[in-house]
């Protein structure tokens, strides 16, 4: 995967083509299956769109699980 930094963090991406339908795969670690990751088809979302919202969302994930931690304790 590609490395991109964005807000002074890096974030890894793929572009796929699959029935003529391209997407890309962000994520947060170079493998997938090791950290966040979420598809966005390109038809309906640009590249730059894709990036800031996977930010927003990793930022939404943490937040979330802060919240969880604090709830546990």
């Amino acid at each position: 995967m590609k490395p991109v930094k964005m807000n002074g963090f890096v974030y890894y991406f793929e572009v796929f083509i699959s029935s003529n339908e391209p997407f890309i795969l962000m994520s947060t670690n170079e493998y997938p299956s090791e950290g966040l990751s979420k598809i966005y088809f390109l038809r309906k979302y640009s590249m730059k769109y894709a990036m800031e919202d996977f930010v927003k969302y990793e930022a939404n994930v943490k937040e979330r699980n802060t919240q969880k931690n604090n709830e546990v304790r």
